[in-house]
């Protein structure tokens, strides 16, 4: 007779901003392994325009009830529900995303853990760039927070680079990884023709219209190139639009699109000759990682903690640089080899960034809190 007994699922719970769709596959492996609980503190942000299903047969996905608090001049989030959740469900290791405006919440969790005297992990995008260093609270909250926390995912060398500096232990800071799956990134539908850009050299950028990307300055540095049958499409939306459009307007090679994503997304990726992220602060750059699928060549800057990737397929650059941007941007232009070069070079790097790849960090600093005396922590 079998005496061995089977040991039950790890109850992890994990607590993050707002559904996304890298993540949510994520999930579904990590649940795999482990009994997941995945709490939302809100359904969407302004800066997010996705599309999404958040059924599953793995995890158990919870979007909380959440209030909006103002606070200087912006916003954070309060989840009410949160706490009487956690006193009635119980969990063996407790996960939470470190953003800043849900503190709250983030504090929240990290109670629970303390009162069951479990693994409380930190997972961590933040990084410092020129742009962004947090400020006096957040860099108070952080300062506080750290104390409590056992173990620290960091999504980037930049993130792990952001807790040194703020006096985490190098022994608590494992890896993580952000990936796009491979199933987001669809089959284009329509070619570069088809779009109205046949015969010409296309450079994108896709994502948010906002201040810290450096849009204003990709425009008025392509403004001053000269290059007939080259054009710069911006694919997105967002606060900086219409400043955007009036910086463009005397020249008709800048082209803005709507937000896209699905196809459509997949459409402008395949059909562009190269990608640009001129980005002040980024605490990642998924776009860039989907460029890279779709084959591309990439420029962005050393504020962009995807730029970690860019591995002889591409220019990393000092952000807030006109000369540095407009001898990348011409150097890609001029030289279609380059382009090419770069652009198989791209597709080799993306495959190791998959599914199993950010599972399996999460994995790592799972188990490694098992292996502690948490009462002693």
């Amino acid at each position: 007779m079998d005496k061995s007994v089977k040991k039950r699922p790890l109850r992890v719970c994990i607590l993050t901003n707002i559904p996304a769709p890298y993540r949510l596959p994520v999930f579904e492996s990590l649940g795999q392994y482990v009994n997941l609980t995945v709490f939302y503190c809100k359904d969407s942000s302004s800066e997010r325009q996705w599309t999404i299903d958040i059924g599953s047969e793995n995890v158990q996905n919870d979007i909380l009830t959440s209030l909006k608090l103002p606070f200087v001049s912006k916003y954070f989030t309060y989840n009410p529900t949160l706490r009487s959740i956690l006193l009635n469900e119980l969990f063996d290791v407790y996960i939470a995303g470190e953003n800043f405006d849900t503190a709250s919440s983030v504090i929240t969790l990290q109670k629970a853990a303390q009162r069951q005297k479990k693994p409380f992990i930190i997972w961590s995008e933040a990084i410092d760039t020129q742009y962004a260093s947090g400020n006096i609270v957040s860099n108070q909250y952080r300062k506080c927070l750290y104390r409590k926390a056992d173990y620290f995912l960091a999504y980037s060398e930049m993130a792990s680079t952001f807790l040194k500096h703020r006096k985490v232990p190098m022994h608590k800071i494992k890896r993580g990884y952000q990936i796009v799956p491979d199933e987001q990134l669809r089959p284009p539908t329509k070619n570069k023709k088809q779009l109205g850009f046949a015969d010409k050299i296309v450079l994108l950028y896709l994502g948010y219209f906002e201040p810290r990307k450096g849009l204003d300055l990709l425009i008025t540095t392509f403004k001053g190139i000269p290059c007939e049958n080259c054009c710069l499409v911006l694919v997105g939306d967002g606060p900086q639009k219409q400043d955007l459009q009036s910086l463009a307007s005397e020249d008709s090679r800048i082209h803005f699109m709507p937000y896209s994503e699905g196809v459509e997304k997949s459409n402008w990726l395949h059909a562009a000759d190269l990608f640009v992220l001129p980005t002040q602060h980024d605490p990642w750059g998924l776009v860039v990682n989907e460029a890279m699928m779709a084959g591309l060549p990439i420029i962005t800057t050393q504020a962009a903690a995807v730029s970690e990737i860019i591995d002889e397929n591409g220019f990393i650059i000092p952000p807030n640089d006109p000369s540095a941007l407009r001898q990348a941007l011409e150097t890609l232009i001029h030289q279609s080899d380059l382009r090419l070069k770069f652009g198989e070079r791209s597709q080799k790097i993306i495959k190791k960034y998959d599914v199993a790849l950010a599972t399996s960090a999460f994995l790592d600093v799972i188990n490694h809190t098992q292996q502690m005396d948490i009462t002693t922590v």
